[in-house]
């Protein structure tokens, strides 16, 4: 059973940028990439405050298992409204490298089941009140990814990106409407 056909867009809401790409500040997933790469990559013997609190109190090591988790059952959504295995294949790639790579540069951090679900919530719960900001909701974004991922559109940024590099690597021009030349990533 497919899901319903994507609403129609509401240009009032800006779900999408110009070039049609669900806008990654949407995607909970790319503020959990970004919470990991200002904890990974704020230095420790770092001067000031703000980063012995951020070392102290923002590991993100329990949000990047949760969106792993959301990843994996939606690998299984995918695969359940027959996704094209190339589309499922770059979706694992994603995951190896979105969440993957995190969680093993973060093996030796500890979850600390309390505090960390409480700095989780509040985060999660500040994206819910930034969607609604913009005039947006979780489910909107999810039904509008993964009906873009099942149809192999590329309208995540990381798809889209991953689009892109491949064709300017291999030389491959987009066609004269616009659409890339064959390629991996057309699914």
């Amino acid at each position: 059973m497919d899901p319903p056909p994507n609403p129609p867009l509401d240009p009032a809401k800006h779900t999408l940028d110009k070039h049609g790409i669900i806008r990654p500040d949407f995607l909970f997933s790319y503020w959990v990439i970004m919470w990991f790469l200002m904890y990974y990559f704020i230095p420790v013997s770092s001067p000031g405050k703000i980063s012995s609190f951020i070392k102290t109190h923002f590991n993100p090591l329990l949000a990047v298992y949760f969106a792993f988790v959301e990843n994996i059952l939606t690998l299984f959504t995918l695969a359940y409204y027959h996704t094209a295995l190339v589309i499922l294949l770059k979706y694992i790639a994603m995951i190896t490298v979105m969440k993957g790579i995190p969680l093993y540069l973060l093996r030796k951090s500890r979850v600390h089941w309390i505090h960390d679900i409480v700095v989780l919530s509040g985060v999660f719960l500040l994206y819910l009140v930034y969607l609604q900001w913009n005039e947006t909701n979780i489910f909107e974004i999810h039904h509008r990814t993964v009906i873009s991922l099942r149809d192999g559109k590329n309208n995540t940024l990381v798809f889209a990106l991953g689009e892109y590099l491949y064709n300017r690597l291999f030389g491959l021009a987009p066609s004269p409407g616009g659409k890339p030349g064959i390629s991996v990533f057309s699914g």
